[in-house]
This record gives C-alpha cells, sequence and structure tokens, in this order.
C-alpha cells in the first residue's frame, strides 16, 4: 500500500470516528427531550441538573441515578 493511500484510509477513519461521536446517545436524546427543560444548571428542579450526570458512567453518581429510576418507576 503506498503512503497516499494511506493517509486517505487514515482520513476516512478519523472522519467516520468524528460522526460517529457526534451523533447523540439514545439515553442522552431522551433526556434531553424529556427531562433537561427542569432539570438544567438554571433551574435545578428537586436539586437535580443532568448536565453534571453521564448516563453511560452511572457509577460516578448511583444516589443520584437511583433517585432518577425511583421517580421514573413511580
Amino acid at each position: 500500500m503506498n503512503i497516499t493511500r494511506s493517509i486517505y484510509v487514515l482520513c476516512f477513519a478519523l472522519i467516520g470516528i468524528a460522526s460517529a461521536r457526534a451523533q447523540q446517545s439514545p439515553q442522552k436524546a431522551f433526556i434531553g427531550q424529556y427531562c433537561s427543560g427542569c432539570h438544567n444548571p438554571r433551574l435545578k428542579s428537586g436539586g437535580l441538573s443532568f448536565d453534571s450526570l453521564d448516563p453511560h458512567n452511572v457509577g460516578a453518581n448511583p444516589i443520584e441515578w437511583e433517585k432518577v429510576v425511583t421517580k421514573m418507576r413511580a
């Protein structure tokens, strides 16, 4: 494989990675649509803001996520 072809392959791979990261996960889309209107840094309804919580790392804030699950089930 020549160097020019290698560079093209690398560029397309990086573009693919960047576009995949730009797409929003279903969890973040759900929170953005249904929760962040009230649970944002400005309003912080119920003392909760989803801007500081990562749905892909629940273990970082288990108490807050347990409250979210409890409220959603109710």
